[in-house]
Protein backbone atom coordinates (compact mmCIF):
# COMPACT_ATOMS: atom_id res chain seq x y z
CA UNK A 1 0.00 0.00 0.00
CA UNK A 2 2.86 2.05 -0.28
CA UNK A 3 2.01 4.20 -3.21
CA UNK A 4 -1.64 4.81 -2.40
CA UNK A 5 -1.29 7.93 -0.48
CA UNK A 6 -4.72 8.84 0.94
CA UNK A 7 -7.37 6.35 0.65
CA UNK A 8 -11.27 7.17 1.76
CA UNK A 9 -11.91 7.47 5.92
CA UNK A 10 -14.17 4.84 4.96
CA UNK A 11 -11.52 2.50 3.43
CA UNK A 12 -11.14 -0.62 5.45
CA UNK A 13 -7.61 -3.00 5.42
CA UNK A 14 -8.06 -6.42 6.26
CA UNK A 15 -5.17 -8.97 6.55
CA UNK A 16 -5.93 -11.75 4.26
CA UNK A 17 -2.99 -14.50 4.42
CA UNK A 18 -5.15 -17.20 2.74
CA UNK A 19 -5.80 -14.71 -0.41
CA UNK A 20 -2.30 -13.90 -0.55
CA UNK A 21 -1.34 -18.07 -0.37
CA UNK A 22 -4.52 -18.47 -3.31
CA UNK A 23 -2.99 -15.55 -5.61
CA UNK A 24 0.73 -16.61 -4.47
CA UNK A 25 -0.20 -20.16 -5.55
CA UNK A 26 -0.95 -18.56 -9.61
CA UNK A 27 2.28 -19.56 -11.59
CA UNK A 28 1.33 -16.25 -13.93
CA UNK A 29 1.29 -14.02 -10.71
CA UNK A 30 4.79 -15.96 -9.52
CA UNK A 31 6.62 -15.05 -12.28
CA UNK A 32 4.90 -11.08 -12.09
CA UNK A 33 6.16 -10.41 -8.89
CA UNK A 34 9.33 -11.76 -9.90
CA UNK A 35 9.31 -8.92 -12.97
CA UNK A 36 8.31 -6.47 -10.64
CA UNK A 37 10.38 -6.79 -7.40
CA UNK A 38 11.14 -3.48 -5.69
CA UNK A 39 8.43 -1.87 -7.84
CA UNK A 40 5.14 -1.45 -5.68
CA UNK A 41 1.73 -2.93 -7.32
CA UNK A 42 -1.41 -3.84 -6.60
CA UNK A 43 -3.69 -6.28 -7.67
CA UNK A 44 -7.29 -4.59 -8.54
CA UNK A 45 -10.87 -5.42 -9.59
CA UNK A 46 -12.71 -8.52 -10.62
CA UNK A 47 -9.21 -10.57 -9.67
CA UNK A 48 -9.80 -9.54 -6.44
CA UNK A 49 -13.68 -9.98 -6.02
CA UNK A 50 -13.48 -13.53 -7.89
CA UNK A 51 -10.66 -14.58 -5.81
CA UNK A 52 -12.32 -13.96 -2.87
CA UNK A 53 -15.68 -15.52 -4.10
CA UNK A 54 -14.06 -18.67 -5.30
CA UNK A 55 -10.44 -18.87 -4.02
CA UNK A 56 -9.76 -22.14 -5.55
CA UNK A 57 -10.77 -21.30 -9.05
CA UNK A 58 -8.16 -18.97 -10.64
CA UNK A 59 -9.30 -15.78 -11.78
CA UNK A 60 -9.49 -15.32 -15.89
CA UNK A 61 -8.56 -11.86 -16.00
CA UNK A 62 -5.71 -10.44 -13.38
CA UNK A 63 -5.31 -6.36 -13.33
CA UNK A 64 -2.72 -4.60 -11.55
CA UNK A 65 -1.82 -1.12 -11.28
CA UNK A 66 1.91 -0.46 -10.59
CA UNK A 67 3.89 2.49 -9.16
CA UNK A 68 5.32 3.61 -12.37
CA UNK A 69 5.06 6.68 -14.06
CA UNK A 70 3.51 5.81 -17.94
CA UNK A 71 3.06 2.51 -19.90
CA UNK A 72 6.56 2.92 -21.52
CA UNK A 73 8.25 2.52 -18.25
CA UNK A 74 5.92 -0.78 -17.53
CA UNK A 75 7.01 -2.08 -20.81
CA UNK A 76 10.53 -1.12 -20.26
CA UNK A 77 10.77 -3.18 -17.08
CA UNK A 78 8.36 -6.11 -18.40
CA UNK A 79 10.80 -6.45 -21.56
CA UNK A 80 13.52 -7.60 -19.02
CA UNK A 81 11.21 -10.54 -18.01
CA UNK A 82 8.71 -11.33 -20.58
CA UNK A 83 9.62 -12.55 -24.60
CA UNK A 84 8.38 -9.15 -27.19
CA UNK A 85 5.47 -12.41 -28.22
CA UNK A 86 4.38 -11.66 -24.37
CA UNK A 87 3.93 -8.37 -24.42
CA UNK A 88 1.35 -6.57 -25.91
CA UNK A 89 0.76 -2.73 -25.85
CA UNK A 90 -3.26 -1.68 -25.05
CA UNK A 91 -4.73 1.79 -25.36
CA UNK A 92 -4.62 1.50 -21.18
CA UNK A 93 -2.38 -0.80 -19.97
CA UNK A 94 0.50 -3.37 -21.12
CA UNK A 95 -0.88 -6.85 -21.02
CA UNK A 96 1.79 -9.52 -19.80
CA UNK A 97 1.84 -13.25 -20.65
CA UNK A 98 0.12 -15.00 -22.93
CA UNK A 99 -3.47 -16.14 -23.10
CA UNK A 100 -4.41 -19.43 -21.73
CA UNK A 101 -7.24 -21.52 -21.56
CA UNK A 102 -7.07 -20.21 -17.29
CA UNK A 103 -5.75 -16.90 -17.78
CA UNK A 104 -5.68 -14.41 -20.59
CA UNK A 105 -3.08 -12.51 -19.30
CA UNK A 106 -2.43 -10.04 -16.36
CA UNK A 107 -2.53 -6.54 -17.37
CA UNK A 108 -0.68 -3.54 -16.02
CA UNK A 109 -2.17 0.08 -15.68
CA UNK A 110 0.13 2.83 -14.51
CA UNK A 111 -1.17 3.26 -10.75
CA UNK A 112 -3.62 6.29 -10.67
CA UNK A 113 -5.80 4.99 -7.63
CA UNK A 114 -8.82 7.51 -8.37
CA UNK A 115 -11.60 7.30 -5.04
CA UNK A 116 -13.45 9.90 -6.62
CA UNK A 117 -17.02 7.82 -6.03
CA UNK A 118 -18.44 9.34 -9.95
CA UNK A 119 -14.50 7.31 -10.98
CA UNK A 120 -15.88 3.73 -9.46
CA UNK A 121 -17.73 1.45 -11.27
CA UNK A 122 -18.89 0.03 -7.36
CA UNK A 123 -17.75 -1.24 -4.12
CA UNK A 124 -17.23 -4.69 -4.71
CA UNK A 125 -15.02 -3.81 -7.93
CA UNK A 126 -13.05 -1.37 -6.39
CA UNK A 127 -11.46 -3.98 -3.84
CA UNK A 128 -7.67 -4.29 -3.94
CA UNK A 129 -5.43 -6.76 -2.70
CA UNK A 130 -2.13 -5.44 -1.77
CA UNK A 131 0.33 -9.04 -2.47
CA UNK A 132 3.21 -8.15 -0.58
CA UNK A 133 1.59 -7.02 2.71
CA UNK A 134 -1.67 -9.71 2.33
CA UNK A 135 -4.08 -6.99 3.27
CA UNK A 136 -7.58 -6.54 1.11
CA UNK A 137 -8.21 -2.87 0.50
CA UNK A 138 -11.99 -1.94 0.71
CA UNK A 139 -12.02 1.60 0.09
CA UNK A 140 -14.84 2.74 0.29
CA UNK A 141 -15.79 0.26 3.67
CA UNK A 142 -18.38 -1.52 2.16
CA UNK A 143 -17.52 -3.87 -0.25
CA UNK A 144 -15.90 -7.08 1.11
CA UNK A 145 -19.80 -6.81 3.32
CA UNK A 146 -21.41 -6.57 -0.03
CA UNK A 147 -19.71 -9.31 -1.64
CA UNK A 148 -20.59 -11.65 0.86
CA UNK A 149 -23.93 -10.60 0.75
CA UNK A 150 -23.94 -11.12 -3.30
CA UNK A 151 -24.37 -7.24 -3.55
CA UNK A 152 -23.07 -4.80 -5.02
CA UNK A 153 -23.32 -0.60 -3.86
CA UNK A 154 -22.78 2.47 -6.47
CA UNK A 155 -20.92 4.90 -4.03
CA UNK A 156 -21.47 8.00 -6.07
CA UNK A 157 -25.04 9.20 -5.20
CA UNK A 158 -25.03 11.51 -8.31
CA UNK A 159 -26.29 8.92 -10.84
CA UNK A 160 -25.78 11.64 -13.73
CA UNK A 161 -22.21 11.96 -12.80
CA UNK A 162 -21.11 8.21 -12.45
CA UNK A 163 -22.29 7.44 -15.82
CA UNK A 164 -20.70 10.70 -17.37
CA UNK A 165 -17.69 10.32 -15.87
CA UNK A 166 -14.93 9.83 -18.43
CA UNK A 167 -12.36 6.66 -17.67
CA UNK A 168 -9.00 8.14 -18.77
CA UNK A 169 -8.25 6.42 -22.18
CA UNK A 170 -11.53 5.30 -22.95
CA UNK A 171 -14.53 6.18 -25.30
CA UNK A 172 -16.76 5.63 -22.71
CA UNK A 173 -16.90 4.84 -18.79
CA UNK A 174 -17.64 1.29 -19.55
CA UNK A 175 -19.81 1.17 -16.54
CA UNK A 176 -23.23 0.16 -17.10
CA UNK A 177 -22.55 -3.10 -19.45
CA UNK A 178 -20.35 -4.09 -16.15
CA UNK A 179 -23.05 -3.38 -14.11
CA UNK A 180 -25.00 -5.68 -16.28
CA UNK A 181 -22.36 -8.70 -15.72
CA UNK A 182 -22.30 -8.19 -11.72
CA UNK A 183 -26.18 -8.65 -11.74
CA UNK A 184 -25.24 -11.89 -13.66
CA UNK A 185 -23.25 -12.90 -11.03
Amino acid sequence: MAFIQQIPQTALVTSMPAVRAAFLAIPEVQRLQVALEGTPYIIVGGAVRDMLRRPTEMPKDIDCQVALPNKADVELLMKKHYSEEEIKVQPIAVTVGKATERIDGIDLLVAQPNFEPAAVENDVNALMFDLEAGTLIDPFGTGLENLRAAKFRIVETDMEAWYSYQMPGRKNNGKAPRLLKMLNM
